[in-house]
């Protein structure tokens, strides 16, 4: 598992191309993929929810996915001394995030935040928008 804190530089951070983060639907077991950006409010407002369901739910994959523009990187570092995440994260590498959404789920209009739960290889929860832990503690039970 890699495990990132707000101390790291960007360059310490492991990028995923759009198939890469496609595959990480086919993990084994429970997996939770949050997709967020520095500059979207409700991914700030929804990460400490996300650092304590990650907690109480030990055996549940949790997986960020940041979405900033490349150049917009820099403020990586700086958001995550303020608002640390406790689950393991990765930049995405693309361009075309409309392309990747289409390919992650057609149902997903480009929205961030966005949280998606797969069991197995199939999805079984779905939330753009933000998430609150009721909603997660109803998911992950």
């Amino acid at each position: 598992m890699l495990l990132l804190t707000g101390v790291a530089s960007t360059d310490d951070y492991k990028r995923l191309k759009d198939k890469e983060i496609i595959a990480l639907k086919g993990r084994t077991g429970l997996v939770l993929i949050n997709f967020w950006a520095t500059w979207c409010e409700p991914c700030r407002s929804e990460i400490p929810a996300l650092n304590r369901m990650h907690k109480k739910y030990p055996s549940v994959a949790f997986v960020g996915i940041n979405v900033d523009d490349p150049e917009n990187r820099g403020a990586i570092r700086g958001f995550l001394k303020k608002f640390p995440i406790d689950y393991e994260i990765y930049l995405r590498e693309g361009k075309d995030f409309e392309s990747l959404t289409k390919h992650f789920d057609p149902d997903w209009k480009a929205g961030i935040p966005a949280t998606f739960v797969y069991k197995d290889g199939k999805q079984v929860f779905a939330r753009l928008g933000g998430i609150s832990e009721t909603e997660l503690d109803q998911v992950l039970d």
